[in-house]
């Protein structure tokens, strides 16, 4: 009676073959997930800071009782000569966008927009 050798099992070869072929996926995919996770904490701080900007517009606002389309600028929102500050101070866009605040009654935008998705939904 012959045995019969059981050759299903996998050789020190093909299991380095494995684990190379294994890091070399984890080498291009890690960098990635990690570029795409700082993309999303960025856009999630400029929408942040859009929101803030839409609240602080509204309230300096209606405290001078400007209506929609008047001008608002930089120095009536950022604390200045002892006035009253609705923001501490003038927030920056964390992917180096610039943000403009538009009239009363628009939303503030950033430049990087919807390419990028610093976008401020209406909701309305």
């Amino acid at each position: 009676m012959k045995l019969r050798k059981n050759n299903s099992a996998l050789t020190l070869i093909e299991i380095l073959i494995l684990i190379a072929i294994i890091a070399l996926v984890a080498m291009i995919v890690i960098p990635e997930i990690n570029r795409n996770r700082r993309a999303l904490a960025s856009r999630q701080a400029c929408v942040a800071n859009l929101e803030q900007l839409k609240q602080a517009k509204s309230t300096w606002a209606t405290d001078n009782n400007a209506t929609n389309g008047a001008l608002i600028v930089w120095n009536d929102l950022v604390l200045s000569d002892g006035k009253r500050a609705y923001i501490a101070e003038k927030p920056q866009c964390p992917a180096y966008g610039t943000y403009v605040l538009g009239n009363i009654g628009d939303l503030p935008q950033c430049s990087l927009g919807t390419k990028f998705g610093h976008v401020l939904a209406d909701k309305k």
